[in-house]
């Protein structure tokens, strides 16, 4: 392909790095930001964006074997998935930033060793930067498969966020894959490296985007929930004892359904659970995103709603379902209906017996 056809393009990516610089600079001077986040997702781009202009540049004056070129893009890529692979641990698991950390540059200084001894063994390094990259993509799959485990409707648009910069960072590896191929002489240069500069100036683009459309993402209010956080910040609770509690509350509700009994209290469960009201609290609002008593709600609610279908919502009086499902009176179980539900008991009978109605009709 003529150099003339391409120059359009090569500007169009090295635009695309600066507005990457710039954005990367704006999410870091948020005032408030959550800092370390910030700081990985804020690097990563600024990465991103210097490898775009430093091969836009290669490009535009027609160097496209430079060998610089492929020790710069290695160099980044090495820098790149510890990055992303940090990030991802910060906004899903609230880790912080350690000392032994900096052992994920191991391979960086490991790779710049080898360069020094053997500069011409570019395909050697196009192979570990492959496998680097299939290590920390994996490990990034691995930690976003458990964010989404946990299912909280408060935290979609955050998992939407990492889901869809994981999905930039798998179509980067197979541009990748295309570098390899044209080292092995089988796929022309520009066309490896140029599908290099599309995958990255999406992920420029995508960051950016986010930054300037969704900043919330990266505040430190919305990532960490500062209320349930701070609130729980030095308790003693591990997260193996937390997922245990989860699983032996679960039991006590949906086996022994322990929510009919009228007067049951967080202390109450503490003693069932044989640990401290603190951590049954904190159980119940990192895993399930309610307090106690909104917890003991949703399976009344549950249970009532069940007792209504198999009765045919026939004879039913409220105030005996009430008293059934845990209740102590008419009101507060109406209260509590509405907010589950979205509708009083009786809006719900009489929509679910037109429903029927028109089930019968048809058949």
């Amino acid at each position: 392909m003529p150099l003339e056809e391409l120059t359009t393009w090569t500007i169009l990516f090295f635009s695309i790095g600066v507005i990457g610089v710039f954005f990367s600079l704006v999410i870091n001077l948020r005032k408030k930001r959550e800092i370390q986040s910030c700081l990985m997702i804020g690097a990563y781009m600024l990465l991103h964006s210097f490898f775009s202009m430093h091969l836009s540049l290669h490009l535009f004056d027609a160097k496209i074997n430079a060998s610089n070129c492929l020790f710069v893009m290695i160099v980044l890529t090495f820098l790149n998935e510890p990055l992303l692979y940090l990030y991802f641990k910060r906004i899903s698991e609230r880790r912080h930033l350690q000392w032994r950390d900096i052992l994920h540059g191991v391979p960086i200084m490991f790779f710049l060793a080898y360069w020094l001894f053997d500069s011409t063994a570019i395909l050697d390094a196009i192979y570990y930067k492959l496998i680097a990259l299939l290590i920390y993509t994996f490990l990034v799959c691995k930690i976003y498969k458990r964010k989404i485990s946990e299912k909280r409707k408060s935290e979609r648009e955050l998992t939407i966020w990492l889901r869809d910069i994981l999905i930039i960072q798998v179509i980067f590896i197979c541009t990748y894959f295309l570098v390899l191929l044209t080292w092995l002489n089988l796929l022309p240069n520009f066309f490896a490296l140029y599908s290099l500069l599309f995958s990255s100036s999406l992920m420029i683009l995508y960051v950016a985007y986010t930054a300037y459309m969704k900043p919330d993402i990266f505040s430190r209010s919305y990532l960490f929930k500062e209320g349930t956080f701070f609130k729980y910040k030095k308790s003693g609770l591990t997260d193996g004892y937390s997922e245990e509690l989860r699983s032996q509350l679960q039991v006590l509700f949906e086996r022994d359904k322990i929510y009919r009994n009228s007067s049951l209290s967080l202390e109450d469960l503490s003693e069932e659970l044989e640990t401290t009201r603190h951590n049954v609290s904190q159980v119940i609002n990192e895993h399930f995103e309610m307090n106690f008593f909104q917890y003991v709600n949703r399976y009344r609610i549950k249970e009532a709603v069940n007792m209504f279908e198999e009765s045919n919502y026939n004879d039913l009086k409220f105030i005996n379902i009430a008293y059934d499902v845990g209740f102590n009176n008419k009101v507060t179980f109406n209260k509590a209906f509405k907010t589950e539900m979205k509708m009083t008991p009786t809006v719900f009978i009489d929509k679910m017996k037109r429903k029927q109605s028109k089930m019968v009709k048809r058949k």
